[in-house]
């Protein structure tokens, strides 16, 4: 693990994606999160092992931008780490980033996966889950799902 914190930005800038994977490993959360960002912006196809690593980061908003990056790279060697992803992660939020990224990939179920999920998690109809996905308000949903929830325990 590295104790300084790396200049991620200077590091995307001249494509380093060596000190970048390293940067993944980094005991400071942002410097995980920004380099995960900055593979995908790179399209780092060499960084894709790493990456599928990164899924298992102890931090959720560093699996979300490892899901997106892995989204942007397009590497059929991620569908199977991102399918354990989608089936297992603890954070719906990550879940539904990894179904995002499979079909950025191209995996053909994913839409299917992406509407199973949002229909177990959010305890609603397929036909609202499909609804919710074909008119792109995913995020929106879950948020006000999750207002309604915290509103409620509050009472």
């Amino acid at each position: 693990m590295l104790f300084f914190k790396p200049n991620v930005e200077k590091m995307k800038e001249r494509g380093d994606v060596e000190g970048l994977i390293k940067a993944l490993r980094h005991k400071d959360v942002s410097v995980r999160k920004k380099a995960a960002k900055a593979l995908g912006d790179l399209n780092a196809k060499n960084a894709v092992d790493a990456l599928i690593e990164a899924l298992n980061d102890e931090d959720v908003d560093v699996r979300i931008e490892v899901a997106r990056a892995l989204g942007k790279v397009k590497d059929l060697k991620a569908v199977d780490a991102l399918l354990e992803v989608v089936r297992k992660d603890d954070s719906l939020d990550v879940r539904i980033e990894a179904a995002k990224a499979l079909k950025e990939i191209g995996y053909s179920k994913a839409t299917e996966l992406t509407i199973n999920l949002i229909s177990q998690s959010l305890k609603v109809p397929k036909e609202i889950a499909e609804k919710i996905v074909s008119e792109g308000k995913i995020t929106q949903m879950i948020f006000d799902k999750k207002k309604l929830l915290d509103k409620f325990l509050r009472k």
